[in-house]
């Protein structure tokens, strides 16, 4: 959600609503809208098969964000960002299950 960062000018997380208002790649935004059709049919303990588009779009992203916030000068607001986006992808990969 790293475009959506840059978009609404907000450190994550961004509300998914606005996420979704990007201008993605097609192929991304058909994957999320499988994914969300599979949770609603589904139990919140029910485990849905990994989305490879997603994955993949959730590994770059971070990766892009990583390189941003390593390239920034160190100090109290960049670690916290950092920590930020540490903890964005943990949650992530939590949806890329």
């Amino acid at each position: 959600m790293g475009r959506a960062s840059e978009k609404y000018h907000a450190a994550p997380p961004v509300l998914f609503d606005d996420f979704l208002k990007l201008d993605l790649d097609p192929g991304l935004r058909t994957a999320i809208d499988e994914l969300l059709e599979a949770k609603k049919r589904t139990t919140e303990k029910e485990e849905n098969p990994q989305m490879p588009v997603i994955k993949r779009y959730i590994e770059e992203e971070i990766q892009k964000q990583k390189v941003i916030a390593d390239e920034l000068a160190d100090d109290h607001n960049i670690a916290i960002s950092k920590r930020l986006i540490t903890q964005n992808k943990e949650a992530y990969e939590v949806l890329a299950k």
